[in-house]
């Protein structure tokens, strides 16, 4: 079996696949996972510590700022931005399946342009986490931003990241694997032309000695004749 066949059979869920994961590249890999993942988390909470009015929490909306772009407002949220029906145990449930499920696929990446999708993972997991944290201390989620030329309800920094996030590592898979692709057809040509030269090399050298045989043959008639 050569190279490209086994290959071609490497999965997650295969020995062969993890002895090709490079100790290095996993510690890169958690380090930003990481790292991204405390900072988004840090903004999320120090946000909304500074502009959320606690006397909102009683189920009053209390305006703070509008401008032309963005607008602040204190709003406790008991549902999700995206509502998916989910009680407040589904959600916490959900929640740590999101940290542990892209933290675990963070370190599957075995090239460094996979980083992009990791930091799109850290932050959908910070995002998910900033309004756990909420959850689990006010029974809501403290949204505190609104864009009053399209107001369809308020935000906070953690749902940015669930969306940015979400759509940052799709985006980034989809183009890593349109360079990977355009890579792997590239090499296959490369190989393809090789390939073909070496046939042709050896087509050449082939009729070559047929040729110098052939000469022989004529020289050693000749010889003979003249001998004759």
């Amino acid at each position: 079996m050569d190279n490209q066949t086994k290959k071609s059979k490497i999965s997650f869920f295969t020995k062969e696949y993890w002895k090709t994961l490079s100790w290095k590249q996993i510690l890169i890999n958690l380090a930003v996972y990481l790292a991204i993942y405390g900072i988004m988390i840090l903004i999320d909470l120090l946000t909304k510590s500074k502009i959320y009015d606690n006397s909102a929490s009683s189920g009053i909306k209390i305006e703070h700022y509008q401008g032309k772009i963005i607008g602040t407002r204190s709003v406790l949220h008991k549902g999700t931005t995206i509502e998916i029906g989910l009680t407040m145990i589904g959600l916490h449930i959900l929640t740590f399946a999101i940290i542990f499920g892209s933290l675990f696929a963070s370190i599957l990446f075995r090239k460094m342009n996979g980083l992009f999708i990791v930091a799109g993972f850290a932050t959908v997991a910070a995002g998910a986490t900033g309004n756990m944290v909420d959850r689990f201390i006010l029974g809501g989620v403290r949204d505190i931003f609104y864009l009053p030329w399209f107001d369809r309800g308020t935000w906070n920094f953690a749902d940015a990241c669930l969306m940015l996030g979400a759509f940052g590592s799709a985006i980034s898979m989809i183009i890593i694997f349109m360079i990977e692709r355009h890579k792997k057809d590239a090499q296959a040509k490369e190989n393809e032309s090789t390939s073909e030269n070496v046939t042709n090399y050896n087509d050449t050298k082939l009729e070559n000695e047929k040729s110098l045989e052939q000469n022989k043959n004529v020289d050693n008639d000749n010889k003979k004749d003249t001998t004759n």
